[in-house]
């Protein structure tokens, strides 16, 4: 992990639990709700997808995912362990440790991925995080 990313790392482990408290309030997730997730799932069927939610912190997109889409698959990826753990938690699926800005050494490949909120963190190689994201969707697949 480069010396930039590793204060990216320590910067969100850091702030983890504030982060939470203040981004995803009920009026938080309310803003979300109408303006992020019921635009970008619009005309959508994930149901059967594999679907990579990238910079996931603690996994509220997932969860707005799976309320629209139940049967769809979602994994997480985030720099902070302490949001992979709540990740796993809150979602109940897999919430994998990863420094996008780095290349990403993950077996499986996915149907979907989605970034909300999250690609700017990852200005200390953004041209790597944007590889990383191609190299994770299968054939067809989409962000």
């Amino acid at each position: 992990m480069s010396i930039d990313s590793t204060r990216q790392k320590q910067h969100y482990e850091a702030i983890h639990t504030n982060y939470e408290d203040h981004y995803y309030d009920a009026q938080s997730m309310a803003y979300r709700e109408r303006f992020y997730y019921d635009p970008l799932f619009e005309g959508l069927d994930l149901n059967g997808c594999r679907v990579a939610d990238l910079a996931s912190g603690s996994g509220h997109n997932s969860v707005a995912l799976l309320k629209r889409f139940p049967k769809a698959v979602v994994t997480g990826f985030d720099i902070s362990s302490s949001a992979c753990k709540a990740y796993r938690h809150n979602v109940g699926r897999p919430g994998i440790e990863a420094d996008l800005t780095k290349p990403l050494d993950h077996p499986d490949k996915f149907d979907a991925a989605m970034v909300v909120s999250g690609l700017h963190h990852c200005v200390v190689d953004l041209p790597a995080a944007v590889d990383n994201l191609a190299n994770m969707l299968n054939p067809g697949g989409g962000l």
